[in-house]
């Protein structure tokens, strides 16, 4: 999944403002920084978030001055496409973990920010929550 931020000169440095996630905020000093410290604040205020169990957005199509596109790992990318489809689904995690064939508890860790699942796992949820035809490249995109 790709992000958006917001670049905005400032006397000492670079804002860097997400613009589907409004709540991460950055600063970088020097402008060759900038997306490694935007992907920085972007993967922790996520792996924060969805700790917590809040809700994510799910990024939009945005082009315009200004605006960084900040990829986010695949794994948190999976946590948080299971959690929408899952809610679009109106299933709950034991739900969809019985028809895995794993607890409730192994379902609920892949949709932690500590979940790193395979390739083969990700096609198994993706199946059983109706979404087969993604494929992992749109996860990463």
């Amino acid at each position: 999944m790709i992000f958006h931020a917001k670049i905005k000169k400032e006397e000492n440095g670079y804002q860097i403002q997400f613009i589907e996630l409004p709540n991460v905020v950055t600063f970088s000093e020097k402008k060759e920084n900038i997306i490694g410290i935007a992907r920085e604040a972007l993967v922790g205020c996520v792996e924060a978030d969805l700790d917590r169990l809040l809700d994510l957005p799910l990024p939009k199509k945005i082009k315009a001055k200004n605006i960084i596109s900040i990829s986010l790992p695949l794994h948190l990318s999976c946590v948080i496409l299971f959690k929408k489809l899952r809610h679009k689904e109106r299933l709950t995690t034991a739900e969809i973990a019985k028809k895995l064939g794993i607890s409730r508890q192994a379902y609920e860790r892949l949709e932690s920010s500590r979940a790193n699942p395979s390739a083969e796992t990700i096609e198994r949820v993706l199946t059983v929550l109706g979404a087969s035809y993604i494929e992992i490249t749109v996860l990463a995109a």
